[in-house]
């Protein structure tokens, strides 16, 4: 998993089509806002049926977590 910081205002592009915007930061609430193609589902996890909910394993946490203490990562950069 890629984490990065962000600002209120500041934008993450994903792909060549896909934008997510910090719209507001209020208290321990942050409003997302999307701009991508309407053929891209935009789902909150919590509506999706229990069996295709995303589960994270001990392998994949030990994983996100070495990626996350690079200095790249830190950054929100990625090398090929």
């Amino acid at each position: 998993m890629l984490v990065v910081s962000r600002k209120q205002g500041q934008r993450i592009v994903l792909g060549e089509n896909i934008v997510l915007e910090v719209v507001e930061i209020r208290g321990n609430c942050v409003r997302l806002g999307f701009e991508a193609p309407r053929e891209v589902p935009i789902v909150r996890e919590e509506l999706l049926p229990a069996e295709k909910q995303v589960h994270r394993t001990t392998d994949g946490d030990r994983a996100s977590r070495s990626r996350r203490d690079t200095p790249s990562a830190a950054h929100g950069t990625r090398h090929p």
